[in-house]
């Protein structure tokens, strides 16, 4: 039970609500995407051969949002550093 209790400790859970957020917001950035360019077609008239359901492209957001998580990972957006006062960030 060891693991369990270190899956729910402070560090943890930020980093696990940092994920969580980013997978949403990801998500929410495609279907924005969509939204405009097939429902409002705010730019260009979509042709008719290329206006499929966003089914379509659910296998894509699913890839591309793994791929920006495991990015997101390798470049330390998920470290928890320290915490700096705000004296400190404003003269760094």
């Amino acid at each position: 039970m060891k693991w369990l209790n270190s899956l729910f400790n402070d560090q943890n859970r930020v980093t696990t609500v940092l994920v969580l957020s980013d997978i949403l917001l990801i998500n929410l950035a495609f279907i924005l995407a969509y939204w405009v360019r097939y429902d409002l077609q705010l730019f260009r008239a979509v042709d008719p051969a290329f206006n499929v359901p966003y089914q379509v492209y659910l296998p894509f957001v699913a890839v591309f949002t793994l791929l920006l998580i495991f990015v997101y990972k390798q470049q330390g957006s998920y470290k928890q550093r320290r915490q700096l006062s705000w004296i400190d960030e404003f003269y760094a």
